[in-house]
């Protein structure tokens, strides 16, 4: 059986982020944001704490200090706590002090605020050999169907009420224009329609893949997510989960695909997120 690492209070990711080497993306971001700290420890610990959980007021202070700017700016257009949002910056940070080649991608974007903190990170470091895909309807979500669990009822039948965000839908010209506004259109690409149709005519011009965080909600569609792309996730990289104990169709599909390809790769959580390293 493949489960959580982390459902046990007690156990804790064990394989360390290790790198001897800064990448020059990354130490020029430590000096325009970090400027007091020594870069390569500094930098070596951020990378380490990111994906073994290192916990504590001081990491958490020095983790929010260099990502405080771009989880601001962003903020308005994600429905993440700023938790969730530190997270997901710890993660590319340490990805890019790994060297690790590859885009950024997100399936499920809403308003793209996941997304822009991703190019941001990559704007702040200089980064322009790459960018951060955003793929969505961009019409809300498609009808959950019965394995997706009991819950799904009551949201099918409030789907487009303010409370469920209108059917997590935006606009892609919102999303496009927002991306203007913050300066992130050089780092990002919007595609728009049902991931069934766009991630098998669009993955070859994604190429190699560093990060796919996945907020896809449904089975089916999560699992396409899967199906398409999780070749493409380079040896190293990360997959996170938005959706895992939200629905259980989310959590099927991982667990249906990591089964049938007799994969048995730990799933680590932190926080509400829930990620695999490959």
């Amino acid at each position: 059986m493949i489960g959580i690492s982390s459902r046990n209070p007690k156990a804790q990711p064990q394989q360390a982020w290790t790198s001897e080497r800064l990448s020059s993306s990354t130490t020029t971001l430590l000096r325009s944001g970090m400027r007091r700290l020594p870069i390569p420890r500094y930098w070596r610990w951020l990378a380490q704490s990111a994906l073994i959980g290192l916990h504590g007021k001081q990491q958490a202070v020095r983790r929010r200090r260099v990502l405080a700017p771009s989880v601001t700016k962003v903020r308005a257009y994600s429905m993440l706590p700023e938790t969730e949002l530190v997270l997901l910056g710890d993660h590319v940070l340490a990805l890019l002090s790994e060297g690790l080649p590859g885009a950024f991608v997100e399936c499920g974007v809403w308003r793209g605020g996941s997304a822009f903190l991703m190019a941001d990170l990559l704007r702040r470091a200089h980064v322009h050999d790459r960018k951060v895909w955003l793929f969505d309807s961009f019409e809300g979500l498609p009808e959950p169907k019965e394995i997706d669990g009991r819950a799904v009822s009551a949201y099918a039948a409030e789907k487009d009420s303010p409370a469920n965000y209108y059917n997590c839908s935006a606009s892609l010209e919102e999303v496009k224009e927002t991306a203007r506004h913050l300066e992130l259109a050089p780092y990002t690409e919007c595609v728009k329609g049902w991931f069934a149709q766009t991630l098998p005519s669009t993955r070859e011009r994604v190429g190699p893949i560093a990060l796919l965080r996945i907020d896809a909600d449904w089975h089916d569609s999560v699992r396409c997510c899967l199906d398409q792309l999780y070749d493409q996730v380079v040896p190293g990289g990360l997959i996170t989960f938005d959706d895992y104990y939200i629905w259980e169709g989310c959590t099927i599909a991982i667990h249906e695909f990591l089964g049938e390809r007799r994969l048995a790769t730990p799933l680590y959580q932190r926080g509400k997120t829930v990620y695999l390293r490959k």
